[in-house]
């Protein structure tokens, strides 16, 4: 799928008047690439396929979205798009994924997320006498929790974001717009085509991109500074 993107890429955004479009295809091409095979060398032996693949396909949909959002009309055959459903459906389907992690990640065990604390047979002391160890939860870090509660704010602003672009398409009643105003106001005040669009997308794709190969990296580069529970067979 990757790859039929990154070829569409090139015909629709990458003719030869547009070599920053050009460069911006290109280096995401030979970064998944490069990270695709790294994920499958001896350097990062816990690295897989699948999570190459899926970061692979969003950093090519990042590509895709932030070079929708060039207001160059000559490189860009979307300029005057007013809406799109394939961004509203990726940035659901990523802030629905994000909250998910993120939940998962703030607690220690299952049994927290859905709302058990007791302890099932299987985990049960061998003996009796043994002293009950205090719950997980009990010694998670405070910090943890306003970082979820941070979480949960910052992708309810982003769903606010993505359903509502940005307040700028106006009210409508029975089909009438109450605004009054012209389409080249709206499209002055719309947020979705424009340079800051295009590098907030294109930044994020290089966080992206950099957090991905840092943690195929740093067990191999922090091997003798700290235990990752990773073994390197060489």
């Amino acid at each position: 799928g990757s790859l039929v993107g990154w070829v569409l890429l090139y015909i629709h955004f990458g003719s030869s008047e547009c070599p920053a479009q050009q460069t911006i295809i290109s280096l995401t091409l030979i970064a998944c690439v490069v990270l695709s095979v790294l994920s499958c060398s001896k350097i990062a032996p816990h690295g897989t396929l699948l999570t190459s693949a899926a970061v692979t396909a969003y950093a090519t949909f990042l590509c895709y979205s932030a070079l929708a959002s060039h207001p160059d009309d000559g490189c860009n055959p979307f300029s005057h798009r007013r809406h799109s459903a394939l961004d509203i459906a990726v940035g659901l389907l990523v802030a629905s994924i994000s909250l998910a992690g993120t939940a998962w990640n703030a607690t220690s065990t299952k049994n927290q997320v859905i709302g058990s604390d007791s302890a099932s047979p299987n985990e049960q002391p061998l003996d009796p006498n043994a002293e009950k160890e205090a719950p997980a939860y009990d010694e998670m870090e405070e910090e943890s929790w306003w970082y979820y509660h941070l979480m949960m704010a910052t992708c309810a602003l982003y769903l606010s974001m993505l359903l509502t672009g940005w307040s700028t398409e106006p009210a409508y009643i029975d089909g009438v717009p109450t605004a009054v105003g012209t389409i080249d106001t709206y499209d002055a005040a719309s947020y979705s085509v424009g340079l800051p669009s295009f590098w907030v997308k294109v930044v994020s794709q290089w966080i992206c991109l950099l957090l991905y190969s840092w943690t195929l990296l740093a067990p191999y580069l922090l091997r003798d500074h700290r235990d990752f529970g990773i073994e390197f067979d060489f």
